[in-house]
């Protein structure tokens, strides 16, 4: 057989392969006949091909010249395979070979549907990368773990949804699909945490992702407002916490209370916050700070830890002492309250405070 024809074999019959050098030196790809990772590599005489074959036993490539044209190289290796298949079902390595033929099945078939969107699947086929691009081009990643050894084989291991959780699938094409359908459910409220973003200081989350559904939002010098939302219905009324030193944070407490039934959701949900707090905007972060305006994030390290952020949280309590007005972390305030054997009752501990030794109140841990 003359080398065109064997060229048009390896094309047709082996879709799955491609060179990875132009002189033709060097293939890989996957063997769909018998559902294996390959490569195929000329050795330094350019005489054979060195071939990497899944979990394939040395037995079965015994009986390949290697010195051949690719095309023959696959040729028998399929049928190698085959045969070794039909010998010994029972055998770990044609679990391996069946597990092979359906990932590839599945994965050639979410490729025809879906050509467009960059995905990966490793070299063993136990993970699958895909980057997915909603409608406004914010990207969003989702990696799937391939399991062996049950129906439901695609698990969607890690992706970044606020209150979502995928449900495994037997099937790749399925499984995009419900994550397609959650991210374009979350659209509007990924459109107003953007807004957000863009045009307000944000203390935290330091790098904000798409589950965080909540975001610590700078007023005024020591004060600040945690807003937390409902990413399934984010047009209700959000939590809003604040704090700061007591005396301001009980100014704006009051503000809320009193504009709680201006609440209208179909407006526009940050000026309908805005509203609520009688405020015309939220400061944005300047892009060259002074010592005034940084005095909030340069006074924010904790006066038990002095670090600013202890698991990626910053300091959350401070003093209600004008006088003192120290911030603290909750795990460090109720740890250095507790073994002070302070007075504990049902949401919260009390104690001295730990710079000026007045009242200090700390809620008791969730868990």
């Amino acid at each position: 057989m003359s080398t065109k024809a064997l060229d048009l074999e390896l094309f047709l019959n082996y879709p799955g392969i491609i060179p990875l050098s132009k002189s033709n030196d060097e293939f890989g790809g996957y063997l769909f006949d018998a559902g294996f990772p390959i490569s195929l590599k000329k050795d330094k005489d350019r005489r054979r091909y060195d071939v990497q074959l899944g979990r394939v036993r040395s037995e079965v490539l015994a009986g390949v010249d290697f010195g051949e044209h690719p095309a023959l190289i696959l040729r028998k290796l399929s049928e190698f395979i085959g045969k070794s298949a039909d010998g010994d079902r029972g055998s770990q390595e044609n679990n391996d070979t069946d597990f092979y033929r359906f990932v590839m099945r599945e994965y050639v078939e979410f490729k025809k549907f879906y050509f467009n969107i960059g995905s990966k699947l490793s070299h063993d086929m136990r993970c699958i990368e895909i980057l997915h691009v909603d409608e406004s081009r914010r990207q969003h990643k989702l990696q799937i773990e391939v399991k062996s050894d049950c129906k439901a084989a695609f698990n969607a291991k890690i992706y970044d949804l606020p209150e979502c959780e995928l449900q495994d699938d037997n099937s790749l094409l399925s499984l995009y699909g419900k994550f397609c359908e959650v991210v374009a459910l979350y659209q509007p409220f990924f459109d107003l945490l953007d807004e957000i973003d863009d045009t307000c200081w944000i203390l935290d989350p330091e790098t904000p992702k798409r589950k965080d559904a909540y975001r610590r939002i700078a007023i005024t010098g020591n004060l600040s407002v945690v807003i937390q939302f409902n990413a399934k219905n984010f047009v209700e009324l959000p939590i809003l916490k604040f704090l700061g030193p007591k005396h301001e944070c009980e100014e704006y407490s009051k503000k809320l209370t009193a504009n709680f039934s201006k609440w209208e959701p179909e407006d526009q949900i940050l000026q309908e916050i805005l509203k609520l707090l009688e405020l015309e905007a939220f400061p944005k972060k300047p892009v060259k700070a002074s010592l005034e305006e940084l005095v909030l994030v340069n006074s924010g390290e904790c006066c038990i830890c002095f670090t600013m952020r202890l698991d990626d949280k910053l300091p959350e309590i401070v003093c209600p002492n004008p006088c003192c007005s120290q911030l603290f972390h909750e795990q460090c305030l109720y740890q250095w309250l507790f073994c002070l054997n302070s007075r504990k009752f049902y949401f919260e501990i009390i104690g001295d405070c730990p710079n000026c030794e007045k009242l200090i109140r700390c809620p008791l841990p969730k868990n």
